[in-house]
């Protein structure tokens, strides 16, 4: 519960952690979680003409943590993004990148599973 607090907290304040893992999630001695290692965090845009966050366009990490979203690469020679089986998208990330990371990782602990 706590740590699902946390990624509330980053994301009401329009920031995508973007490398949620076991790693990243400290204990404190309480045995309250906390999110740290924001190196990679990822402030959202803002679409000035929707009034809302539009994403951002992502970057590599470990890839067993990432939501599905994220298999998509870039393809440095026309600036485009190509999925595996190389379709051209524009699609940006958003917060449920990280809720899905989130959800690897609860998954994880509660099955016990590596």
């Amino acid at each position: 519960k706590e740590e699902g607090g946390s990624t509330q907290y980053v994301t009401n304040a329009t920031m995508v952690h973007y490398d949620l893992n076991p790693r990243n999630v400290a204990m404190m001695l309480d045995g309250t979680p906390k999110l740290n290692d924001f190196n990679v965090a990822e402030f959202l845009r803002w679409d000035t003409v929707q009034q809302k966050p539009c994403g951002f366009e992502g970057r590599l990490h470990e890839p067993w943590w990432r939501a599905p979203e994220e298999a998509i690469l870039p393809d440095e020679r026309n600036s485009t993004k190509n999925d595996t089986a190389g379709v051209q998208t524009l699609q940006t990330m958003n917060e449920k990148v990280d809720i899905y990371s989130l959800g690897n990782v609860l998954f994880r602990i509660l099955t016990g599973r590596s």
